[in-house]
């Protein structure tokens, strides 16, 4: 299907397919959007860490169902204590 016609591209703007040129971290978030998200994540109970900034970007991109996958993860010691 080509990008203009998916309902994931906005109002028919073609969008870039394929594996992202740089990183996405969510300081790179527009800061009203990833502060509001990352408010919704820390809802959820999720502290500072990687795990938020991820739940941010989720929440931004899928939605705010997001944030309460990432509540129900175990703190993990490869990625420190998320909680």
């Amino acid at each position: 299907m080509p990008s203009n016609q998916s309902i994931l591209s906005s109002c028919g703007e073609p969008r870039e397919q394929g594996v992202p040129k740089n990183p996405f971290f969510a300081n790179d978030l527009n800061k009203q959007l990833a502060t509001r998200n990352q408010a919704i994540c820390m809802q959820a109970g999720l502290k500072d860490g990687p795990f938020l900034d991820a739940c941010t970007i989720d929440d931004a991109v899928i939605g705010s169902g997001a944030a309460k996958v990432f509540a129900d993860i175990p703190a993990s010691v490869a990625v420190g204590d998320a909680r």
